[in-house]
């Protein structure tokens, strides 16, 4: 059987600082991809990042992966990918969390997601790194 749906995509540019002491920051760019189907959606999102301050420890190729289920303006989702840290292909990371996402309107997202960043590794399990996100996003 042949799967029907919306498939929609769109160029991104994100500006991030991980940590304030020492202070980092970055930029990455990315082609965000969705396939919907009804009312389960996968999006994938790769993206190279650079340090813009000196010493910075960010920069990288990451391919997220976002499986979701939408029920009306709410929508939960799992988290996954691939993160390749510092451009080194021995230092390969799959994340994994979860997450939720409120659309009030066609304009405006809120949303909040948890992912252990290092929970599966080229260096062994590392629960340690986490991150905890909130989001908007808007539209025009």
């Amino acid at each position: 059987t042949v799967v029907r749906g919306d498939f929609r995509g769109a160029a991104h540019l994100n500006v991030t600082s991980s940590s304030f002491d020492p202070f980092s920051l970055g930029v990455s760019v990315g082609f965000k991809s969705i396939f919907q189907a009804d009312r389960l959606a996968i999006a994938f999102d790769p993206q190279v990042a650079i340090a813009l301050a000196p010493g910075a420890a960010f920069g990288g190729i990451a391919i997220p992966v976002v499986l979701s289920y939408n029920v009306s303006e709410f929508a939960p989702y799992l988290i996954t990918g691939i993160n390749v840290p510092s451009f080194d292909p021995f230092a390969l990371v799959v994340p994994v969390g979860v997450g939720a996402q409120y659309s009030p309107s066609n304009m405006l997202d809120l949303g909040l997601r948890f992912t252990f960043d290092g929970l599966i590794s080229n260096n062994g399990a590392n629960a340690d790194a986490r991150t905890l996100g909130l989001f908007a996003a808007f539209r025009m």
